[in-house]
């Protein structure tokens, strides 16, 4: 005769439960989803977005323009015969600098943009460096061969029409362009500045963040 006085295993009797939501949620390949898409999303949406989030909490160290400032038309002639207009920047990340002479903070200028863009080795192909002149003899202070010291920057002459429209449009984000450093994406937007006195380093990580997150088709 079975005793019913003794006692019984309640997990033997429990039913089996189904997967939990939390379960599900670490599943590797969940987690593989969130960690490698929310650059790609986060990156579209701060591009595109026209509210007015601030993604200074990310890291960046340059002033974020929010919405971001599209450039529309232009057409810039160089120096040295070159055009330069939204077409042929397409996909380039542009970083424009602004001179009415070009004395020491100036060329310091120029040195900081020159190594930002060479730290981010092969990347450096899609970041274009442009120099719009604001006077004729802009560059006479500066005794060093720009052609020669730093082949890929474009220099503006003073007589370009669409150097004039830009620095208008560059002005009305950040008032004080003599010397600042003006950040246009891929898809030309203005989308950050840095006032006169750029650090290096400063340049360097915002540049090489935005080209892990915005990879470039080299």
């Amino acid at each position: 005769m079975s005793n019913s006085s003794l006692p019984t295993d309640a997990s033997d009797q429990a039913p089996v439960s189904s997967p939990t939501l939390f379960k599900r949620l670490v599943n590797p390949l969940v987690i593989m989803l969130v960690l490698f898409g929310f650059p790609y999303i986060a990156s579209w949406y701060f591009i595109n977005s026209e509210s007015s989030v601030s993604i200074g909490k990310l890291g960046n160290h340059g002033e974020l323009v929010s919405p971001v400032v599209s450039l529309g038309e232009f057409s810039l002639h160089s120096t040295n015969g070159e055009i330069l207009d939204e077409q042929s920047l397409a996909g380039n990340w542009v970083l424009f600098t602004i001179t009415n002479g070009c004395e020491q903070v100036c060329q310091d200028t120029l040195l900081v943009i020159r190594q930002a863009r060479k730290s981010t080795g092969v990347n450096r192909k899609v970041v274009k460096p442009v120099l719009l002149l604001q006077s004729a003899d802009a560059l006479k202070p500066f005794d060093v061969d720009l052609s020669e010291a730093f082949p890929q920057l474009s220099v503006i002459s003073a007589e370009s029409s669409g150097a004039q429209r830009l620095i208008e449009k560059f002005s009305e984000i950040h008032p004080s362009v003599e010397n600042s450093v003006f950040m246009v994406d891929p898809y030309n937007n203005l989308m950050m500045y840095y006032p006169q006195g750029i650090q290096p380093k400063d340049l360097m990580e915002d540049l090489e963040r935005l080209l892990k997150v915005n990879k470039p088709k080299l």
